[in-house]
């Protein structure tokens, strides 16, 4: 949250031991916050945390996954229960969905949805409740696949894979509109560099929107969100802007740059980019030209303006995720990498 007094700690900062990978922040409908994160002092199985806006509870038992989990991904539907979306290492690392519901935490479908090892995995849930995964399948030559949970098992969209390459830093997300869009990197086939890609689903296959050269270089972070115009807008690390950010705003007739391709100072890692209800957009990132501090900034209308420098967080930070609630307060939530990897999570 933006003040004269800065950022706020929400005493996440005693949970340590967190393992090297993803952690994300999500709201329900009743502005609780969540948070999921592989529990290093559980051998980095899955715990998830939710704030009520004065402490934190944990969600049933803490590291309540049997094998340790990666690329975790977070979702709340419009009845306030949390999803998450995972590779299952106790499942040969393909996804695995569970929920909390009934005061425990229940396999959604089959374990192991996908044929093969995952590579990543992006969780999203429509207004409809109709619950959507994408992650890249190993067995389809790490090609992107989306499916949804028909009630009973899980079900291909679009009936074949997304992408047309190996995918990699999947995002997905359903807009006000239930319309279903995925972003993504692909690799090239022979060559050393990738591209940023967006599709949507228009009912029977997927449609790519803009030009299919968003930039034909290597891609470290992307992150999908959409505005209250139900328009996507994309967030990468620009190959060819030195891997700083860029953010693209698409509509039906055009893509448009938000202020400058390669806005930040330095290169960006951990991208998180969120949208408030007055249209505003943040991205939250790893600022590796302040010692890969935790950084923030949002774009003013006519240029991206810095919303915090690197002084909330004291060292380099890994996994950052950025939350606003219906309100329009800000969250950000990063690893600490220093003092036994502690997660923190402020407003």
């Amino acid at each position: 949250m933006e003040s004269a007094l800065g950022w706020i700690n929400l005493g996440l900062s005693e949970i340590s031991g967190i393992r090297n990978s993803s952690m994300t922040l999500s709201f329900d409908k009743n502005d609780n916050l969540y948070v999921a994160y592989a529990d290093g002092s559980e051998m980095s199985k899955a715990t998830v945390m939710r704030y009520d806006g004065k402490i934190w509870d944990t969600l049933g038992e803490k590291g309540f996954t049997k094998g340790f989990v990666l690329n975790l991904s977070l979702v709340c539907d419009k009845n306030n229960i949390p999803y998450i979306a995972f590779y299952d290492s106790a499942d040969y690392g393909k996804t695995t969905v569970m929920r909390y519901i009934e005061n425990k935490w229940q396999t959604v479908g089959e374990k192991g949805i996908s044929l093969g090892r995952t590579v990543s995995s992006s969780i999203t849930i429509d207004t409809n409740s109709n619950i959507y995964v994408a992650y890249g399948d190993q067995s389809y030559s790490n090609r992107a696949i989306v499916k949804k949970f028909n009630g009973t098992i899980w079900e291909t969209v679009g009936g074949r894979p997304v992408s047309d390459n190996g995918a990699y830093n999947i995002s997905i997300a359903a807009n006000k509109n239930n319309t279903l869009y995925i972003a993504y990197g692909e690799y090239e086939p022979g060559c050393k560099t990738s591209r940023a890609i967006l599709k949507k689903f228009d009912g029977s296959d997927w449609e790519i929107i803009g030009s299919t050269d968003l930039c034909e270089c290597y891609i470290n972070d992307i992150s999908l969100a959409f505005d209250t115009n139900n328009n996507p807008y994309l967030a990468y690390s620009d190959g060819l802007f030195e891997e700083k950010i860029t953010v693209l705003k698409f509509n039906k007739i055009q893509k448009e740059v938000l202020g400058m391709r390669g806005f930040t100072s330095g290169k960006a890692y951990y991208i998180s980019l969120a949208i408030d209800k007055n249209d505003t957009v943040y991205v939250a990132y790893s600022d590796l030209s302040n010692n890969k501090k935790a950084a923030v900034m949002k774009y003013n209308e006519k240029d991206w303006e810095i919303v915090c420098d690197g002084s909330m967080s004291e060292c380099e930070v890994r996994y950052t995720s950025i939350a606003i609630d219906s309100k329009g307060k800000v969250y950000i939530a990063y690893i600490n990498c220093s003092d036994l990897k502690k997660l923190k999570c402020i407003k």
